[in-house]
């Protein structure tokens, strides 16, 4: 309440100093949505549009209370409510033709969110940059939206522009990393990673860096890097390999078999850790079980990237004195 009443405070001053009451109501609406409570922030957005609902600045604030109302209420009638007023609005500013096409453009590509209509709501955000370039949350916004997608080419140009803009940006930063890492430009991905993992208190950075780190063969790096990760998310399996494989390289193979079984515990078709662990099991002396798992690995062989290819031909050849069928045809 105290917070809130510093905002009144402030609201006063802006009155007396002939800010529009349009503008003084944004700002009202947004703090209470941030306070969660955006059924307040309706209403008064609502009290202010009055009957004609023209004003394209509020309209988009009223969405965006609406979406946050959506999230936030466990009573259906409510989240009807919120999604019919998110629809209306979102027509009213389509045909408003006093609102900009960048606004109509955010609040549709908010509600393809809502919908997890992914593509389309990327697309709709395009359109609000074409109309109005160079705005960093809606290149972030599209940024995300080409990670969520899977879509590479559309990813790289888009963190450029935002790193254009803001060098620093974690997100953009993490995804330059992630790109050059899976390039094999190790250096670049570091370089990348560590500006990103400044910048952003997110697990990703700080695990993709400690794979980075571990195939520079920097390990004790690399270990507080996927440690670091870890603290923030234990959710990651590539982060427990990526571990696993660094106690490996140190020559800690309990430690190591740990990490993987982590690892498999979260995805276990993940291929590639199994491989992992047939290599911990050989370490420990386990040979037999090692043998079990490449056996059973044999026929997936060809999905695995390059260096775990590698990895694969060079246990196989210690565990049987020679290649499997489908390597030898691999290195042919």
């Amino acid at each position: 309440q105290g917070e809130f009443d510093e905002m009144d405070d402030l609201i006063d001053r802006l009155s007396a100093l002939g800010v529009p009451s349009e503008r003084i109501v944004h700002i009202r609406a947004n703090y209470l949505v941030q306070l969660g409570r955006s059924t307040e922030a309706v209403e008064i957005i609502e009290k202010t549009l009055g009957d004609s609902r023209k004003d394209p600045d509020l309209l988009l604030d009223l969405f965006t209370a609406s979406t946050a109302q959506l999230g936030s209420s466990t009573n259906s009638a409510v989240r009807i409510d919120a999604r019919k007023r998110m629809e209306d609005t979102v027509q009213r500013l389509r045909s408003n033709p006093e609102a900009r096409t960048f606004q109509g453009a955010i609040a549709t590509a908010a509600l393809h969110l809502v919908d997890r209509e992914y593509a389309e709501a990327r697309e709709e955000f395009r359109i609000a940059d074409k109309t109005t370039p160079g705005v960093p949350a809606i290149l972030h916004q599209i940024l995300r939206l080409d990670y969520g997608l899977q879509d590479r080419l559309q990813a790289e140009e888009h963190a450029r522009e935002i790193l254009a803009l803001l060098p620093r940006h974690g997100f953009a930063n993490y995804i330059m990393g992630s790109l050059a890492l899976g390039a094999g430009r190790l250096d670049s991905a570091r370089a990348f990673l560590e500006k990103s993992a400044l910048n952003w208190n997110s697990a990703l950075p700080r695990g993709d860096l400690a794979y980075a780190l571990y195939r520079l063969r920097e390990n004790e790096k690399a270990e507080l890097s996927a440690r670091d990760a870890l603290t923030r998310s234990d959710k990651l399996y590539e982060v427990w390999d990526t571990l696993g494989l660094v106690m490996l390289a140190a020559g800690r193979p309990a430690e190591a078999k740990s990490a993987f079984n982590e690892a498999l515990a979260r995805r276990s078709g993940a291929k590639v850790v199994h491989l992992h662990l047939a290599r911990a099991e050989l370490a420990l002396g386990n040979a037999a079980a090692a043998r079990a798992i490449m056996d059973e690995l044999q026929n997936d062989e060809y999905k695995f990237r390059n260096e775990d290819q590698q990895f694969y031909n060079d246990l196989w050849k210690e565990l049987h004195g020679g290649f499997s069928s489908g390597s030898a045809a691999t290195l042919k």
